[in-house]
């Protein structure tokens, strides 16, 4: 995975070894020394991740393909990509990434994410300076740091960390929409929130096609920012709404023969017939490639971990790396589309009878369907609360006892990121579980697929546009609720790839929601017959076939 390392205020060597450690998965990067410090990264030739601007201004760049097109017109012009003022930087609504800023004649450093924070940057203070990277293990290394083990745990319990933790002690991570600003002659750090996701209520001006109108405009035009007419692109697709709705967009404006669907799992099963169909409407190429054991080959595996620090998803690896090496330039997938889906709202956190009556309630008006008065800002704490933590069996009892109070120590993790998102002025109930869940689950566990990709290819997230991000925040619930809010966007601008049923259901996409749900039931049902029928006979019958998985 590309990237940006640097240090400010430390010892010559502890720079030198940072930039060694830095470079080893890729054998090589640009740096340039820069204000008792230095600064430097690695980008995907043609790209390039260092640039000095037209004053006093040095500045690396670490995000999506697009954000290298940015960095290249605000080093030669300026004012496209950030801007400084009053000794603050403010990112444009068109950087999805993490740009770094050094301020030769002031001493100050800037370290800034965008909203959706889906690129992972860590630094750590000390009290001679400053040391960042987008990787953790480089700076673990150089600093011998020791393992954090309560943000080890919440990776292991959830695939993120909570409230900036990383596994190392004292290293922090970089939150969506966060500035953290370095005064070199003080050694002083603060940190600034700026991200305005979820901030806001909704935009009652709107009624429900008017949102759908205005959300497609704005995916439409962060697919056409983020993925470029002159690069080849390839869309990972499935048989769900994200992608789908993706691929939509996408192919209003991809020149013919630079846009690719692509497919992995079982290349007979259904979902990824379902997604060869789709893709043939619209119509763009298809390629389905079967999950195979080499998508765990132990030296790709390294390969991987060394780029990415994430081998969770190791068939993402291999996708990126087949992709990349039949020509793709840039990989996009629906990543973050959850938030304009509904995922992430609060039916994610109900289980079982209780999730399918709140749903049923949202969808048909019932009483009890507006999820801002059924809950109280005070009862989102609650709902993430961890009752209780038991040892997972893969961890040695020394390590679990290194842990004093581990559901405590959860909880005020938990308490510190709800505190925050509420400081920045995410108050509504709904609302503030739709921003923690994105802002954990989406940025770090969900958008490690498409990052396990980069380490072979650059990247697209369209849904993590800003614009479209802030939109999607600002639609209510219940209008988001199953995907009801993409049924209205795609009848109204692609009704076409809705002749297709989703993977999860047997009806035509452009089925009502409810008939929807009643066939993802009914498809359940008969899955769970179809698997008992299976071990039953031992194998005489075949396992049912319907998902992407092999």
């Amino acid at each position: 995975m590309p990237g940006v390392f640097g240090a400010v205020g430390l010892e010559f060597e502890v720079c030198s070894r940072l930039r060694r450690e830095f470079e080893r998965p890729w054998d090589s990067s640009e740096s340039v020394d820069v204000s008792n410090g230095f600064l430097g990264g690695h980008a995907f030739p043609p790209h390039k991740a260092l640039y000095e601007g037209p004053t006093e201004i040095a500045f690396a760049v670490d995000g999506e393909d697009a954000l290298y097109q940015a960095a290249e017109e605000h080093s030669a012009a300026g004012s496209t990509l950030f801007g400084l003022k009053s000794d603050e930087l403010i990112l444009s609504s068109s950087c999805k990434g993490n740009v770094v800023v050094a301020d030769r004649n002031s001493g100050l450093w800037f370290l800034a994410a965008e909203w959706s924070g889906a690129f992972p940057l860590y630094y750590l203070a000390t009290d001679a300076g400053l040391i960042f990277c987008s990787r953790q293990r480089p700076i673990a290394r150089v600093l011998d740091l020791a393992p954090d083990a309560l943000g080890i745990i919440e990776t292991f319990r959830s695939g993120y960390t909570l409230s900036g933790r990383t596994a190392f002690k004292h290293l922090r991570r970089l939150l969506p929409g966060q500035v953290v600003t370095f005064q070199l002659p003080t050694r002083q750090l603060t940190i600034r929130e700026t991200s305005k996701a979820w901030v806001s209520q909704q935009a009652c001006n709107f009624n429900p096609n008017e949102f759908a109108d205005r959300a497609w405009d704005a995916l439409t035009e962060a697919s056409k920012s983020c993925m470029a007419r002159h690069r080849s692109c390839a869309i990972m697709l499935s048989g769900g709404w994200d992608s789908r709705t993706l691929l939509a967009a996408a192919a209003t404006h991809v020149p013919e023969g630079k846009l690719l669907a692509y497919s992995h799992g079982d290349v007979a099963g259904r979902e990824l017939q379902i997604a060869r169909r789709v893709a043939q409407s619209v119509p763009v190429p298809f390629r389905a490639e079967p999950i195979d054991d080499s998508a765990f080959d132990p030296d790709q595996l390294k390969t991987g971990f060394a780029r990415t620090e994430n081998v969770v998803f190791p068939h993402w690896h291999r996708s990126g790396r087949l992709l990349a090496a039949s020509g793709v330039e840039c990989i996009s997938a629906g990543i973050f589309g959850e938030a304009l889906g509904g995922h992430y709202g609060p039916t994610m956190l109900v289980e079982g009878g209780a999730r399918a009556l709140t749903v049923a309630r949202s969808l048909l008006g019932l009483p009890g369907g507006n999820l801002d008065k059924k809950y109280s800002a005070q009862d989102v704490v609650g709902l993430f609360r961890v009752r209780s933590a038991a040892k997972p069996w893969h961890l040695s009892q020394d390590f679990w006892d290194s842990i004093r109070e581990p559901a405590a120590a959860l909880n005020a993790d938990i308490e510190g990121d709800i505190a925050r998102l509420t400081t920045r002025g995410v108050t509504a109930p709904a609302k503030l579980i739709e921003a923690f869940i994105t802002e954990h689950r989406g940025a770090q566990y969900i958008s490690s697929q498409l990052l396990s990709c980069r380490a072979h290819a650059d990247i697209a997230i369209p849904f993590a546009d800003q614009n479209l991000l802030l939109l999607a925040s600002r639609i209510p619930a219940e209008m988001k609720i199953q995907n009801s809010f993409n049924l209205r966007m795609m009848k109204r601008h692609a009704r076409g790839l809705l002749r297709h049923p989703f993977a999860a259901t047997l009806v035509p996409g452009w089925s009502p929601i409810p008939l929807q749900e009643m066939s993802r039931l009914l498809r359940r049902i008969l899955g769970d017959a179809h698997w008992k029928l299976h071990f039953r006979t031992r194998g005489s019958v075949g396992p049912p076939r319907s998902s992407w998985i092999n």
